[in-house]
């Protein structure tokens, strides 16, 4: 057994016997002392086995009296899976309406009104199940994935034993030969193709270059201040040269994409690179307009407003020229 799921507690509103032997009665402090080690005593029994233990808390029910005690019996077992390291499944507020009483009816999986609770207003019917279930399955599968990911971890031992043992490091491998085999086809193409580049550098490659440059500025005690920048330019290897310059025949012209970049929430920043189609037929050797000057991303993404044509309906200035004028009395006159 791997993983051990429990719901239980709806029928255990009965009195029980303290450990002395007394009655001790449902909801009271001895009570929930009592219940609290009956359920240690469950859990301790399961992850003895080694089993990954879930205790599913009880949902809402129709009589208060009988609800009263299942939030009690939900408090009891959310301390006691806290203190055991076993993860506790709040299903309580799930099977409730918007202002969290009990209803019978709610959504299922797909978001339909079905009837999720039977007439006693405790049992749950086949798509109540299902629901619960899905919640249950979810808080498993992160689980899951969470330690799949904590235990892809770097192996002891020397490069050539991970490489034989770890999938993933095999993988790493091949790829870092795909990759090498790769760069030097690029650096082919490139000795083949450029002879030399523009800043006279070898193979397309371009040497680092750093530059300064002095800014005056005034200071806070309106003295003139000189400040000197670097302009770090790295070195460029032959083969990026190469893809960024899209080498192709020089009777047809590269066609450079628009990168559009968009802030998502958490500050992450993504960048999209589009490159435009030719048109087709004698068309074909011209490019189209760049996604960034079209109509729809000026307006719709940078908030642009577009010049208005003569005469359209968002056409406001005034007065009108000449001709518009002209144009508007010759449609009036031909109206009448």
């Amino acid at each position: 057994m791997h993983i051990a799921i429990l719901m239980l507690g709806i029928g255990d509103r009965i009195p029980l016997r303290a450990p002395d032997g007394r009655r001790v009665n449902v909801g009271s402090d001895e009570w929930k002392e009592e219940y609290g080690r009956r359920v240690d005593r469950v859990i301790r029994a399961l992850k003895r086995s080694g089993a990954a233990v879930y205790w599913v808390g009880l949902p809402i029910v129709r009589r208060p009296d009988m609800d009263e005690d299942v939030r009690m019996l939900n408090s009891v077992f959310r301390e006691r899976a806290l203190l055991n390291n076993v993860k506790f499944i709040d299903v309580y507020d799930t099977f409730a309406d918007e202002a969290g009483h009990f209803t019978q009816y709610g959504p299922d999986l797909t978001g339909k009104q079905r009837l999720l609770r039977a007439e006693d207003g405790v049992a749950l019917t086949t798509v109540g199940n299902r629901k619960l279930a899905y919640f249950v399955e979810r808080e498993i599968k992160r689980d899951l994935t969470q330690a799949k990911n904590e235990r892809d971890i770097p192996l002891a031992g020397s490069e050539a034993e991970q490489r034989r043992i770890s999938p993933k490091a095999q993988q790493e491998e091949a790829a870092k030969q795909q990759s090498n085999e790769q760069g030097s086809g690029w650096a082919a193409v490139v000795e083949r193709g450029s002879k030399a580049s523009p800043n006279g550098s070898s193979g397309g490659a371009l040497k680092a270059d750093n530059s300064k440059i002095k800014l005056k500025t005034r200071g806070n005690s309106g003295k003139e201040e000189e400040t000197t920048i670097e302009i770090l330019r790295p070195a460029i290897p032959a083969s990026v040269v190469a893809i960024i310059a899209r080498q192709q025949s020089p009777d047809r012209p590269a066609q450079l994409g628009d990168t559009i970049s968009e802030t998502l929430p958490g500050g992450v920043t993504v960048m999209s690179s589009i490159t435009p189609a030719l048109t087709a037929g004698s068309q074909a050797q011209r490019r189209r307009l760049a996604p960034t000057q079209s109509p729809f991303f000026k307006v719709l993404v940078k908030g642009e407003r577009l010049p208005p044509k003569p005469g359209r309906a968002d056409d406001f200035r005034w007065p009108p020229t000449e001709a518009e004028r002209a144009e508007t009395l010759g449609k009036e006159a031909g109206r009448g």
